[in-house]
């Protein structure tokens, strides 16, 4: 039995699907066409073929200014800069200090010249 008269039967009864472990795809066990499937997405995760997307992360706090995903691990950081001095920032919850690049400063002044 050829391809042909494989893609003949398809044609005429329709596909028989079956969707292979770990792949978001499904393939017809007598022709043997593929066919792309929606990912089944948990959160950030894909629970089937474990494909990443960078949203709807589970995030849990891990300090005031910190966060990690429950699922994928992904870390991302929230700091409330308050201005120290010219060209310095500084946390108010972790302490941490950010030194302004001079494009930065400029931004700063002249958001400052229009307040």
């Amino acid at each position: 039995m050829g391809w042909s008269v494989m893609g003949f039967w398809c044609k005429v009864l329709g596909h028989r699907w079956e969707m292979p472990e770990g792949q978001c795809e499904r393939q017809c066990i007598v022709c043997g066409n593929t066919e792309a499937v929606p990912c089944q997405w948990h959160y950030c995760a894909c629970q089937r073929c474990g494909s990443l997307r960078d949203e709807q992360h589970d995030w849990l706090s891990i300090s005031e200014c910190e966060e990690v995903c429950r699922v994928c691990g992904q870390e991302r950081k929230h700091h409330h800069w308050q201005p120290q001095s010219r060209g310095v920032d500084k946390c108010r919850h972790c302490g941490k200090v950010h030194k302004l690049t001079p494009a930065e400063i400029d931004q700063r002044d002249e958001k400052s010249e229009f307040e």
